[in-house]
């Protein structure tokens, strides 16, 4: 049975219900890694393993922004489905959405392995139970995490803490019957492939979902593409991101080089927090005009939102180069700056930002002052 066979409100209650059940997964993985954090933690303490702990904590610290780094060639494959998606080619798309989800899940399982093999072989018996509630905690922490900063729209992340908490169950079976690693790494791979496709399955009903959508929207003009961007325009400046996206959309397939509707695709994505939707097509249009400070600048807040800060402090410099009498551009580098803890060269964008700023007493003006006092005190 083909998706356009599918009545809408199956649709609608089939994606509704899993996100239903992706939602409560992310307050269960809450309730739970905080319990197995305490647990753990506090029963290493008592031991006087303190610097499993500490190691623990700095790995958890790090995860984000290593999978930020590594997730990045997932990016380039977004791109690619986006585009087939734009051309109405379901079977691509259906095939470079498993490959982008099972390098994803591939991401996670090595992050799972590394975690479970560094505390279980130093497991003994003391402290073997204390290492399982402690893992538990180091190898969810990070996701819930992730998960929680994930836009309503999106599930990615949340399918992945799914998969990390099952992963975890395999794995105290596992442990406990005194299996084979080997074993444990199939299971893991077998497991990352189901997830791939579920994911995939779900990607597809959405996108179902969406030209079905357009499919029933008021007629327009489909023969000029000036009418049509023109109502996506409108729909743009009202706040209605879901409907202009629909037509942007649709226009680009008679005009895919269209470098204001790929930017225009850009924003409406990064209104509604689809911040990796929203860089392949800043990304795009920047292909067709690499001079163009706002879509530099856009990709900058696209790339902060995923975390990856050091190419969107270069996205920003790039931005400043063309246009260096922008206030923003100023004021979103030293944010990033700050961030990256490259405090002195914050300080000076910082005040870069407040001689080009005219509208004194904003919240951005009094922001900047504080903070270059209080790094200044730092320093």
């Amino acid at each position: 049975m083909s998706y356009d066979t599918i009545p809408n409100y199956v649709l609608y209650i089939i994606v509704g219900l899993i996100k239903s059940i992706l939602g409560l997964i992310i307050v269960v993985s809450v309730i739970l890694n905080f319990s197995s954090a305490i647990i753990g933690g506090i029963w290493l303490a008592i031991l006087g393993n303190w610097g499993i702990i500490l190691f623990g904590l700095i790995i958890s610290f790090l995860m984000p922004f290593a999978y930020s780094i590594l997730i990045m060639p997932g990016l380039g494959i977004a791109a690619i489905i986006e585009h087939y998606h734009g051309r109405g080619n379901r079977p691509l798309m259906a095939i470079f959405g498993f490959l982008s989800s099972a390098y994803g899940y591939a991401i996670l399982a090595m992050w799972i392995l590394g975690v479970f093999i560094y505390f279980t072989n130093r497991a003994i018996i003391s402290s073997g139970y204390a290492l399982l509630f402690w893992s538990h905690a180091i190898m969810i922490g990070p996701l819930t995490y992730m998960a929680s900063k994930e836009p309503p729209e999106s599930h990615g992340t949340t399918m992945g803490l799914f998969f990390a908490q099952l992963s975890f169950i395999i794995f105290v079976i596992f442990f406990f019957l005194h299996l084979s690693l080997s074993s444990f790494i199939y299971s893991i791979a077998i497991l990352g492939g189901v997830f791939s496709i579920l994911q995939t399955i779900m990607a597809m009903v959405e996108s179902s979902q969406d030209d079905r959508t357009f499919q029933d929207m008021p007629e327009f003009n489909r023969e000029e593409n000036t009418d049509s961007i023109s109502l996506a325009d409108d729909y743009m400046a009202d706040g209605e991101f879901d409907r202009a996206i629909e037509i942007y959309r649709f226009t680009l397939e008679n005009d895919p080089e269209n470098e204001m509707i790929l930017a225009n695709l850009g924003y409406c994505y990064s209104q509604n927090g689809d911040y990796r939707s929203a860089l392949g097509y800043f990304d795009m249009a920047l292909k067709l005009d690499q001079f163009d400070s706002y879509n530099w600048y856009f990709k900058g807040i696209c790339l902060y939102n995923l975390q990856d800060y050091e190419n969107a402090l270069s996205s920003y410099k790039t931005a400043i180069e063309l246009e260096p009498d922008l206030p923003v551009l100023w004021y979103n580098r030293a944010i990033t700056e700050d961030v990256l803890e490259l405090y002195d060269d914050a300080i000076n964008s910082f005040r870069q930002f407040l001689e080009l700023e005219l509208k004194g007493g904003s919240d951005r003006v009094e922001y900047a002052n504080q903070r270059i006092n209080e790094l200044r005190n730092c320093n």
